[in-house]
C-alpha cells in the first residue's frame, strides 16, 4: 500500500535503486495520489514530470512542516483543488 518514488539505475542483470533518490509519500495520501495519478494518464494533463514535481512538493510540505499537525487529506486536498 506504500507510494515509492524512486530512481532506477539499470545495471547489467537487474535495477537497483539510486542510493538517496527516493521519496517514500503518506501512506495516508495514497488515494488522492492514485487518483490525480489516474486522471493524468487518462487526459494527459497534467504532464508527468509536472505531477512528480507537484507530488515531492506535497510530500516535503506534509512531512517538514504538518506531520501530526495537519491531516494529510488536507495537504494532499491540494491535488483535488486545483486540478493542477
Amino acid at each position: 500500500g506504500d507510494i515509492l518514488e524512486t530512481r532506477l539505475l539499470p545495471r547489467p542483470e537487474m535495477l537497483v535503486f539510486a542510493p538517496g533518490a527516493f521519496i517514500l509519500h503518506p501512506r495516508s495520501a495514497g488515494k488522492s495520489i492514485r487518483m490525480v495519478v489516474e486522471r493524468s494518464r487518462l487526459k494527459g494533463h497534467p504532464k508527468v514530470q509536472d505531477l512528480i514535481v507537484k507530488l515531492e512538493a506535497l510530500t516535503f510540505r506534509y512531512v517538514d512542516r504538518y506531520r501530526e499537525r495537519v491531516p494529510v487529506e488536507k495537504v494532499f486536498g491540494e491535488l483535488e483543488e486545483k486540478q493542477i
